[in-house]
């Protein structure tokens, strides 16, 4: 969920963002849209994805709620 604690499933050894660019149908139309991923590895090195989020611009607005969300959520360090 969107919403979920992120503070309940960890502590994470390991943090890492990163973001891809896939096609998608928008309206009819194929666009670019980027995939923003958050992941983290507890100690066992089991990985969780601790947020997704899609974007069909690159503008800050998608780059800056993203890793807000995840620090409403409880990510820190």
């Amino acid at each position: 969920s969107r919403h979920r604690s992120v503070a309940e499933l960890g502590p994470f050894t390991v943090f890492a963002a990163d973001a891809l660019t896939m096609m998608v149908r928008e309206g009819g139309k194929v666009a670019k849209a980027g995939v923003l991923i958050a992941t983290g590895v507890k100690a066992d090195n089991r990985r969780e994805v601790l947020g997704l989020q899609t974007a069909t611009s690159e503008t800050g607005q998608a780059q800056n709620t993203f890793p807000a969300g995840l620090v409403a959520r409880g990510v820190t360090g």
